[in-house]
């Protein structure tokens, strides 16, 4: 956890921070801006999946503060 922490704190273009194999999603954005989504098993009940959309507010596109990226949790049909 404080290896984790310390990547976060050291770098500033760090805009999403995908990991998966859980059994529900999740997704939010930290006080830095910082994007974090657990997608969930797509096998095992509730059968859901993860929906990120990213925008780009202005160049450059390199600059996580010029990224926006929603996402949104979606029941699998």
């Amino acid at each position: 956890r404080d290896r984790y922490k310390y990547i976060l704190d050291k770098h500033d273009n760090i805009f999403l921070i995908a990991s998966g194999h859980y059994h529900k999603g999740a997704f939010m954005t930290d006080k830095k801006g910082v994007n974090h989504a657990s997608i969930p098993a797509l096998y095992i009940s509730p059968f859901q999946f993860l929906d990120i959309k990213v925008k780009y507010r202005k160049l450059p596109f390199a600059k996580a503060k010029n990224l926006q990226i929603d996402g949104q949790i979606r029941e699998a049909l």
